[in-house]
């Protein structure tokens, strides 16, 4: 079970981020101090039904300090779902309550879940019945739109279901990235509830970090999109100086993935991570459209050998 350190700026964990999540950047975000890092979400009925694509989002060197994270809305099948053994080897698990895709939302998963808070006691209780000593969390939003900020009345019923945390999300689901994180909700929710809280939103350096700590007094601190552009970005929030190497990140992650799915798979994956690590970077534009437009490994691998550039956070 994740176990929560007193000094709660040292409670960093990377989130669940669709499309990015996967094993080599989980396990940059740890080496460089990150205390939990989760897999990208897992549908509950694709793990039911035997959908082998969720179960390669599973895929770990180690799993230690690694969580999974569930979608869905049925509280019998995600019961099942978490006593998987490759699941139950995992030691946190948590439902999404915050998912503000609107494929999602419209079969009533991720953040339509708080418009019924009841639905989510349900399904807490029900997990936490067969989570065998796993920690149980929730993610979820502000509230499913600017008219309904319910995280306290939902964070609360998880509670009352046993769940062992909450992480909170500033913005309404409606919001989707739009916009900023709104401190002051996840700041009711800390002092609703006796559970730990983890606080999500905005986190792009230690100025923001020291804001939202300092403004939420939250348990923990969740950083995403941030640590999917740089992962060193745990070490700068612990008041560690590093640099990270660009080229050598891609090069590696690539390598990586070749080698647990194939160059094709590989190939694909490694696009999006591209996006991430060249944004803002100088004098990349060239290396970045060769890079996206790759068609093998040899024209991606040429590409990337153009990168030059060592960034601090």
């Amino acid at each position: 079970m994740f176990l929560f350190d007193k000094d709660n700026k040292k409670n960093l964990i990377f989130p669940a981020v669709a499309g990015y999540g996967d094993f080599f950047l989980r396990a940059e975000c740890l080496k460089y101090g990150a205390k939990l890092a989760f897999c990208e979400m897992l549908s509950a009925k694709g793990l039911v039904y035997g959908c082998e694509n969720t179960f390669e989002l599973l895929y770990c060197e180690s799993t230690k300090n690694i969580g999974v994270q569930i979608f869905g809305s049925d509280p019998s099948i995600i019961k099942d779902a978490i006593q998987f053994d490759c699941v139950k080897k995992f030691d946190t698990i948590e439902l999404n309550a915050g998912c503000p895709v609107r494929k999602i939302v419209t079969n009533g998963e991720g953040s339509a879940l708080m418009k019924s808070p009841q639905l989510l006691y349900d399904i807490v209780k029900g997990m936490k019945s067969v989570a065998d000593g796993r920690a149980v969390g929730v993610k979820m939003r502000a509230g499913f739109n600017q008219n309904e900020k319910n995280a306290v009345e939902c964070a609360l019923k998880c509670e009352e279901a046993g769940a062992d945390y909450v992480t909170v999300h500033g913005r309404t689901a409606d919001m989707l990235y739009s916009g900023f994180s709104d401190n002051s909700a996840i700041m009711e929710v800390k002092k609703a509830v006796k559970i730990p809280v983890i606080a999500n939103g905005d986190i792009v350096d230690l100025g923001t970090f020291n804001k939202i700590a300092e403004e939420t007094q939250a348990d923990g601190f969740a950083i995403a999109r941030a640590a999917v552009a740089r992962p060193n970005i745990f070490a700068t929030l612990l008041g560690k100086n590093t640099e990270i190497d660009i080229k050598y990140l891609l090069t590696e992650h690539f390598a990586k993935l070749e080698a647990a799915f194939g160059e094709r798979t590989a190939l694909g994956l490694i696009k999006g991570h591209i996006n991430y690590n060249l944004k803002g970077l100088p004098n990349v534009k060239d290396i970045k459209v060769a890079a996206l437009l790759a068609k093998n490994k040899n024209e991606l691998l040429k590409a990337l050998k153009q990168i030059n550039y060592v960034t601090h956070i």
